[in-house]
């Protein structure tokens, strides 16, 4: 949701949202992850937030009091665990940068270590194929490897250099 969309809901202006999104990026409560590629395109297209810790969204998903919405957030938990993780290993170590990818077959995250190894990532809750890593692989050209966080068993995919890692391997880092 954009901004501007997240104004009009709220009936606030978009300096506000701004400022309070700020705000809470600043406590560490959300995360901000930007937009991969150019400046300009950091501009046009919306940043996106990540809850700091699953147990926020979780909370505020348990207020809702419906299953079907819990059931169907489990996703976006999963991308706040991983999220925190890589901010937490590289971005607040200034190790790294965590961005997404803004098109609409693209991975979750592309991780940039060093500023020279770029890694695309997929986080899901069911089964996966790697598509949308290997979309983002093929879109960043210099991405070597990808990883998929899903359901599946510890996998490799050799002909596209994609691992495919189950969460409980992940939540070990």
């Amino acid at each position: 949701m954009s901004i501007q969309k997240l104004a009009t809901t709220l009936e606030v202006s978009v300096n506000t949202v701004s400022n309070i999104l700020e705000v809470l990026e600043q406590a560490e409560l959300l995360i901000r992850v930007m937009p991969y590629g150019s400046n300009s395109k950091k501009v046009r297209k919306p940043s996106r937030y990540q809850f700091m810790s699953s147990a926020m969204r979780s909370a505020f998903l348990s207020v809702a009091g419906n299953e079907q919405i819990f059931a169907s957030q489990k996703g976006r938990l999963m991308e706040d665990i991983v999220a925190m993780t890589l901010y937490r290993e590289f971005v607040a170590n200034s190790r790294g940068a965590l961005n997404y990818d803004s098109s609409k077959a693209g991975a979750d995250f592309i991780l940039t270590i060093a500023g020279k190894n770029i890694i695309p990532i997929e986080v899901g809750v069911g089964e996966k194929l790697g598509t949308q890593v290997r979309s983002t692989m093929k879109k960043v050209g210099s991405a070597k490897y990808g990883i998929v966080i899903c359901k599946n068993s510890l996998t490799l995919l050799e002909d596209a250099n994609v691992v495919k890692v189950p969460l409980d391997y992940f939540l070990l880092i």
